[in-house]
């Protein structure tokens, strides 16, 4: 019985490891993609593309919109 238990233990452990380490690789390749479209420029336009002024000047609402 205490062998059961104790492979069980050592089962969660690999489990929970697996896990973590899942949560952390995807953490790194989700900086690594921010990193990459900040230095080709992707979140710059994507600013560019957001910001009120791109709406060419509509008047009333460009005014409210800023």
């Amino acid at each position: 019985m205490l062998r059961g238990f104790c492979r069980e233990r050592c089962a969660q452990g690999t489990v929970e490891y697996a896990i973590a380490m899942l949560a952390m690789l995807s953490t790194i390749l989700a900086l690594a993609l921010l990193w990459h479209a900040g230095e080709e420029g992707g979140l710059v336009a994507a600013v560019e593309q957001a910001a009120s002024h791109a709406l060419n000047g509509i008047g009333a609402l460009d005014i409210l919109l800023f």
